[in-house]
């Protein structure tokens, strides 16, 4: 499955209408519509987090980065976030948590937080990211 296009502009749609699943082998984000997006830990190539600056109010996203620009887009505040942060810090070597901080602070931007071996570079999250912009 593809990072999904996302609308820029805040659609009111709210951060609780989403469930974060965490298991030993992979990480599922299901919308209330059902829709379900999957990447498998051992599959996953970065995360991203990704400020959006909108009105009325902007929002923070996890971009988990799969294979060929598969993955989750995750919005702050769904549920089971924190789940999600607390098994990013213990599973991935590296993980910036300082850049997980900074990005709370940001209006607008991304910060790749983690990579695998440094798979993604900043122009790949570009990419990566540009397909889940309307």
């Amino acid at each position: 499955m593809h990072l999904r296009k996302r609308d820029k502009r805040n659609n009111g749609t709210s951060s609780l209408a989403y469930e974060v699943i965490v298991n030993s082998k992979e990480i599922s984000c299901v919308r209330s519509d059902g829709h379900r997006e999957t990447v498998h830990w051992n599959a996953l190539q970065a995360v991203i987090l990704e400020a959006v600056d909108s009105f009325p109010i902007g929002n923070v996203y996890w971009l988990l980065v799969g294979p060929n620009k598969t993955g989750c887009l995750i919005p702050m505040g769904a549920t089971g976030d924190r789940k999600l942060l607390n098994s990013m810090q213990e599973r991935l070597p590296n993980f910036d948590n300082e850049g997980v901080i900074k990005a709370m602070g940001m209006l607008d931007g991304r910060i790749i937080v983690w990579t695998r071996d440094n798979s993604v570079t900043h122009n790949q999250s570009l990419q990566a990211t540009q397909k889940t912009r309307a």
